[in-house]
């Protein structure tokens, strides 16, 4: 019927016309037909069957009569027959009521007793129609939903079909390419395809190396392509074990210590927060805060421990800072079974023996004595149930239930409880200048002997760590020594990356080497800022950095077309469980299968090893954006992957999150417009799936229609599955704010929403949230994030952006503040840079906060942020604004240079493009920096790099002239075109040509629109981040030590030239 009234309410006059002439037949022929019936059965029947023959047919040709007058009536005919219906049927429920108004009881119940039957009749009809109504809804949405299903399983097979050649690809280069080889050098672990046999030209450097190998060592050894680049060129890899990479071997029978017991035979104690996050019993480990080295004296914690209990008892150690504190910085249960055979290690050491740590060999006699004596009635007095305790399944049972022993008596515990602060009254030394620090401080690694690394090796704090988490012996990759090192490799790169930034003053040139290292001749010319921070990943000044290669990126290369998210689920990736079974599992430890591997034996493996699951899911990354990039096996193409921003996170569980953007191939670039995008809509259609055949995890929620999705005659499903907002993809533009004149109650609405969110941000502010959305991420909806967005608008894009890559950890945010505080306090500018070092050390230790994986990430030296092509600065501030780099003591050591030497300083970008080659003549600045490799050698690129620069905006007309013709035309001196003001002269005569090579690395959309954009969102909402702070910080303090410098220094400059006053605002990003 429906489809009937449609096709009548489109049709033309002809049509209709045409339709009523044959229905006025079809009754004709119809009526014919029933005065036939009716002559026939009159002439053969008898009077009484005639009579009803005749009846009957009365009755169907008046039926047939009114059918076919309404068939040929008119709209407005049909609308005075409905409404005079309409008008009689009132009329008789009106008389139907008054009458009903005036009967009796009596009246009332015959009346109903006549209606009775006739309203049973209709709800038997109306269950019946429900029933049916169902039954055929429950059909056609079961038919419905199997053909669904059944395109769905045809599309996603033509997608598995299309795909195949990358799921072919990531099976190769990831499934099949496990992890857990090692090289017969450095014996460092690696993915399989990693490794290559050695070739026979390598065998006398590796005979070299390996005096004691045979001949089938040789031939079976394989290498990772570290160590095959420096066999290739005929010498000993550094990282080789005969070098000294190597642990000293384990003896056997060694039982393991706890924490407590690793402690009172270490003689350093690091005092560090180690803590778990999110959940106490299945979270990761993290650290928080400095590490304080003590030396102390073991045997004096020793004779602290009772002497009167079994060597089986275990005694309650508490370890303090101090006695007078309350709080305890290590407490655990410690046995002297366990303490003996250490102990007769480890007083043989040679490490022990050098720094002159010796035990009390009476007392440790008298304690093995004991032991052996009780050795034998220990075994006699063993009964079944003292077997089935020591039994490792009861042992993982108890660890598992979170239960003591069965022989535990808390009363005795007590009585043996030993509290001990070995370390108060001692003066701790520094981690960085302490020679032996990890050596003692981890006795159950390197057994009392120290590390000796051959000096051509060139060992360094980051080599011997990068060695020691990656080693096939697996002692070194425990949490704690994880965030030891880590800890410490950030404290080195502080220091190391302190170099010496001079500003390029008049008579800079003429310094000398003995000049530069003599701290009183060029302490006025140091340029003192936090500029030796971005060394140091995930802080304030590191991210500033990436922000702004960020920000080159979408100024060359457009708007981004996607934004992706990957996040690591350690507990629920069989592989990664296995190989950490695989590794870690000994022969007297309880084996699982993975089957039957619970949530907590789980999250022991994850906890233990965090080199191995940051390694995976760095690899799982890298692969994944290898094949999206590949134009050829892309399951995005035609749509592949061009370029990429990449910025690895590490939230609150410590485990990490790859936020990348995506710039993809053939991009619609449609303007943003309500439901016409045509192209736009497409992409997010074809490179997304809602295909439930796609979700491979089978701990994955499903929704399957029963009959109680339809309770209460409904019609849809009451849990609105299928979930989605509209039938189609569609652009939806931001509604207009309500006017006030024309939807009061409208306007009223949305002010009191801005009031409320107001309130909720100054309410904030006192809390220890950051901000709402930090607030909102703790209590608010879990596992709401989009993790595939098709971007739209760049602006917008860029505010987000920024929110993510700002988002550095609060404790070292913090450190920032108290960092700009060190230097606020001197205020007469007699800060050297070694107290600056000093006091930088101790406010960093203080501010550091990060996960065990995080401190592996640190430690395997991967990059927090990837940029699929190289990002080139090339400095385009005046010349006196730059700063100068100076040669570290080590290059002018290579070079010999002498004492009167001037060649200290390092050639700049503008240095190396004013030398460049003849038949580069015709070159400028931005292409020779984009398309040349300027390190060592001067080599093309394969592929164009990013350029970034100050980026001047055009109202700052001489800046913005000069910034162009720098960039944008060729020159062989830079005074060519500084000499009084030349360059606006240049700029106007080549404007065209300039423009040209502009385009090249310009898309439309300038930094300074950007910043000015995030900076109106910031304020908007009320917002100051910590790194806009801190920037605005240094600005201020440069452009006062300048505006000093300038007062008592007059500076000669050879041109004249006319520009605004400098100012934070226009200082370099």
């Amino acid at each position: 019927n429906a489809k009937r009234r449609l096709q009548r309410a489109t049709e033309t006059d002809e049509e209709r016309e045409e339709r009523l002439a044959k229905r006025r037949a079809q009754y004709a022929a119809r009526r014919q037909r029933s005065e036939g019936v009716s002559e026939a059965s009159t002439s053969d029947s008898t009077r009484g069957i005639g009579d009803s023959v005749s009846i009957s047919t009365s009755s169907e040709r008046w039926n047939a009569t009114k059918r076919q007058r309404r068939a040929m009536e008119t709209i407005e005919e049909r609308q005075q027959r409905l409404e005079k219906e309409r008008l009689r049927q009132e009329g008789r429920n009106v008389a139907n009521r008054q009458k009903r108004a005036f009967e009796t009881p009596e009246e009332r119940e015959q009346r109903l007793e006549k209606e009775r039957p006739r309203r049973e009749t209709e709800k038997e009809n109306r269950k019946r129609r429900r029933i049916e109504e169902a039954a055929m809804r429950q059909l056609q949405q079961r038919q419905t939903s199997e053909e669904i299903a059944e395109e769905r399983r045809r599309e996603h097979a033509t997608r598995v079909a299309e795909f195949d050649a990358a799921t072919r690809e990531f099976a190769k280069r990831f499934t099949n390419n496990p992890f857990g080889y090692a090289c017969s050098v450095c014996a460092r672990l690696w993915h399989k395809e990693k490794l290559t046999p050695v070739t026979p030209a390598m065998f006398p450097t590796l005979c070299q190396a390996f005096p004691e190998w045979t001949g089938n060592q040789l031939a079976g050894a394989v290498v990772c392509n570290t160590c095959k680049g420096s066999l290739r060129k005929q010498k000993i890899p550094f990282y080789s074990t005969s070098n000294g990479y190597k642990y000293p071997p384990m003896p056997k029978g060694l039982p393991r210590l706890n924490p407590g017991a690793e402690r009172l035979v270490s003689p350093r104690i690091p005092f560090v927060q180690i803590r778990r996050l999110m959940n106490w019993k299945n979270g990761q480990y993290g650290i928080k805060g400095p590490i304080v080295n003590v030396p102390v004296s073991t045997d004096a914690m020793l004779k602290q421990l009772p002497r009167n209990v079994d060597d089986q008892h275990q005694i309650l150690v508490n370890i303090k800072r101090r006695r007078i504190d309350k709080g305890v910085y290590l407490a655990d249960e410690v046995s002297r079974e366990v303490l003996l055979p250490w102990i007769k290690v480890l007083q043989d050491s040679p490490l022990y023996r050098h720094y002159g740590i010796t035990f009390d060999i009476d007392r440790v006699m008298e304690m093995i004595a004991e032991a052996e004596q009780n050795t034998g009635a220990d075994l006699e007095d063993c009964d079944d149930g003292a077997e089935d305790e020591d039994s490792p399944m009861f042992d993982a049972a108890a660890l598992m239930m979170d239960q003591r022993t069965l022989m535990f008596d808390e009363d005795e515990m007590l009585n043996h409880t030993v509290t001990m602060a070995p370390g108060e009254g001692q003066r701790p030394i520094s981690i960085l200048y302490d020679t032996h620090a990890e050596e003692p401080s981890f006795p159950q690694i390197y057994l009392g002997h120290p590390r000796y690394i051959k000096p051509e090796a060139r060992p360094s704090v980051t080599s011997m760590a990068a060695s020691e988490i990656r080693r096939s012996d697996r002692r070194g990759a425990l949490p704690d020594h994880v965030l030891y090192m880590g800890a410490k490799v950030i404290r080195y790169r502080v220091g190391d990356n302190m170099k010496a930034f001079f500003k390029n003053a008049p008579g800079l040139q003429a310094l000398t080497r003995e000049d530069v290292e003599n701290p009183e001749k060029v302490q006025n010319l140091v340029e003192r800022d936090l500029g030796f921070m971005k060394g140091v990943p995930n802080n304030v000044q590191y991210w500033h950095t990436r922000k702004g290669e960020l920000f080159a990126m979408i100024r060359q290369l457009g708007k981004p077309t996607a934004f992706l998210t990957l996040s690591a689920s350690e507990m629920h990736w069989p592989d990664l469980l296995k190989l950490l079974k695989k590794l870690k599992v000994a022969k007297d430890e309880v084996d699982y299968d993975e089957e039957e591997m619970d949530r907590y034996y789980a999250a022991v493996l994850v906890n233990e090893d965090p080199m191995v699951c940051a390694i995976y899911f760095e690899h799982m990354v890298r692969v994944t954006m290898q094949i999206l990039c590949n134009k050829r096996i892309s399951p995005f193409r035609p749509n592949h992957v061009v370029e990429y921003f990449k910025r690895i996170e590490f939230q609150h569980r410590g485990s990490a999150h790859a936020h990348i953007l995506l710039w993809l191939a053939n991009a619609p670039n449609e303007q943003v417009e309500n439901g016409g995008m045509p192209e736009t809509v497409a992409l997010p259609e074809r490179i997304l799936s809602l295909n439930n055949e796609a979700l491979v995890r089978p701990r994955c929620q499903r929704h399957e229609h029963t009959h109680t999705c339809y309770k209460g005659s409904r019609k849809t499903c009451r849990f609105n599955f299928p979930l989605w907002p509209m039938p189609c993809t569609v652009v939806l533009t931001p509604l207009a704010s309500p006017k006030k004149e024309e939807d009061p109650e409208g306007a009223k609405h949305f002010e009191n929403l801005k009031a409320t969110r107001d309130a909720l941000h100054d309410v904030l502010q006192h809390t220890i949230y950051a901000s709402f959305e930090y607030m909102w991420e703790q209590h608010g909806i879990r596992d709401f994030g989009h993790y595939q967005m098709i971007i739209l608008d760049v602006y917008a894009c860029a505010a987000y952006v920024v929110e993510y890559v700002n988002k550095s950890n609060r404790g070292v945010s913090s450190l920032n503040r108290a960092l700009r505080a060190i230097f606020d306090e001197d205020v007469e500018n007699k800060l050297t840079c070694e107290l600056a070092l000093r006091k930088l050390g101790v406010r960093i230790l203080n501010g550091i906060e990060m996960s065990a994986q995080e401190a592996a990430w640190v430690l395997l030296q991967f990059h927090m942020s990837e940029t699929s092509t190289d990002v080139i600065f090339v400095n385009t501030v005046w010349p006196e604004e730059r700063i100068r780099s100076k040669k570290t003591k080590d290059e002018m050591d290579r070079e010999h240079l002498e004492a009167t030497s001037t060649d200290i300083w390092r050639k700049s970008a503008i240095d190396k493009y004013e030398e460049r080659p003849p038949e580069l003549e015709d070159l400028t600045l931005a292409e020779f920096m984009t398309e040349y490799s300027s390190k060592g050698k001067l080599t093309k690129r394969t592929k164009r790099a990013i350029l970034r620069c100050r980026d001047y905006d055009i109202n700052d007309v001489v800046n913005y002239k000069r910034e162009h013709v720098m960039l944008y035309v060729p020159f062989r001196r830079e005074n060519e075109f500084l000499d009084r003001n030349k360059f606006e002269t240049i700029f106007d005569e080549n404007k065209e040509r300039l423009m040209e090579v502009k385009e090249k690395f310009n898309s439309g959309v300038t930094s300074a629109e950007l910043l000015e954009y995030v900076k109106n969102i910031n304020e908007s909402m009320g917002i100051e981040d910590d790194e806009r702070a801190v920037a605005a910080a240094e600005g201020e303090e440069r452009g006062e030590r300048e505006a000093w410098s300038r007062k008592t220094t007059p500076i000669s400059c050879p041109r004249t030239r006319s520009r605004a006053p400098w100012s934070p605002r226009t200082a370099p990003p």
